[in-house]
């Protein structure tokens, strides 16, 4: 859907330090207790070079997902008061996206599989200044943030692989979304 960087590239997900905490949590995590110790380091640098794979997510469709389920977009579903080629700028004062993302990994050793699946979690905070959603045709087509600070904490067996906290910056002036993010209308609503 949309250009920009990953949630892997924001929470530096192929640094030293992730796959270094990794072999930490691989040493003590009941998790790995199936996988022979002489192979735990080889395994948690594998596991820990899949993680970019996995959150492979650009950090622009977390905001979409979020933005159209907002209750306040779904009045844009009523055709009859916002017909299809009308525009509408939708103004958002400062309102946080939060988003969980859990993984699963699995190992294998010697075509064996290592049960169960390694579980991480990542948790993402985005608190915006403010930010303006085009809309049109029930469809958010672009979006014009103001300044940005984000928190992610990504965790395994109770470690802590990799936390990341920004300071305020800036997005693009306009992302666009192409063809747009459907809003989901209201249940019960006719949208033809």
């Amino acid at each position: 859907m949309a250009d920009g960087p990953s949630i892997a590239q924001l929470m530096a997900l192929d640094s030293k330090s992730l796959r270094a905490n990794m072999a930490k949590a691989a040493e003590n995590a009941q998790a790995f207790a199936a996988v022979p110790v002489p192979l735990r380091k080889y395994a948690a640098e594998s596991v820990a070079g899949t993680l970019a794979s996995a959150f492979d997510i650009p950090v622009l469709d977390v905001f979409a997902a979020a933005w159209r389920l907002r209750r306040d977009l779904k009045r844009y579903c009523d055709k009859d008061r916002y017909p299809p080629a009308q525009r509408i700028d939708h103004v958002l004062s400062e309102h946080t996206i939060e988003a969980d993302y859990p993984r699963a990994i699995d190992i294998e050793i010697d075509k064996v599989a290592i049960k169960p699946p390694l579980a991480f979690d990542l948790k993402l905070g985005f608190t915006f200044q403010s930010a303006v959603l085009e809309i049109r045709d029930a469809r958010i087509v672009a979006a014009r943030p103001g300044a940005c600070h984000a928190e992610g904490k990504l965790s395994f067996a109770g470690y802590t692989l990799a936390e990341r906290k920004t300071g305020d910056f800036a997005l693009p002036g306009r992302l666009d979304f192409g063809e747009g993010i459907a809003i989901p209308p209201p249940s019960g609503m006719e949208t033809g």
